[in-house]
C-alpha cells in the first residue's frame, strides 16, 4: 500500500483524513500485520486512491491465490461480496 500511496501522491494521514479509517489500522494493513481487511475498509481505501484491487494486493510466490466475489449490477461499481485467500 505504501507503494500505491507513493504514486498516488497520498500521505497515511491524507488516507485517513479522506476515508475515516484508524491510522493504526491502515499502518497495520500498509505493514502487511493485519489479519484481515473488511470490505468495508477495503473499498474506502480503494475509492480514495481511485484505484482496483490489483494495484493494492501485490504479487507473491504462489503460495496463496486471491479469489474475488463480485455482484454485478447496473451501477458502474460492482458490489465487492467477499474474497480470500486459496492456500
Amino acid at each position: 500500500m505504501k507503494q500505491l500511496l507513493k504514486q498516488k501522491g497520498i500521505t497515511m494521514t491524507e488516507l485517513h483524513e479522506i476515508t475515516g479509517i484508524s491510522q493504526n489500522a491502515l499502518s497495520l494493513i500498509s505493514d502487511g500485520k493485519s489479519n484481515g481487511i473488511q470490505f468495508n475498509t477495503l473499498d474506502k481505501i480503494l475509492e480514495a486512491t481511485n484505484s482496483k484491487i490489483e494495484e493494492l494486493i501485490e504479487h507473491g510466490e504462489e503460495l496463496y491465490s486471491l479469489f474475488i466475489r463480485l455482484e454485478h449490477n447496473k451501477s458502474k461499481k460492482p458490489n465487492f461480496l467477499g474474497w480470500g485467500f486459496k492456500g
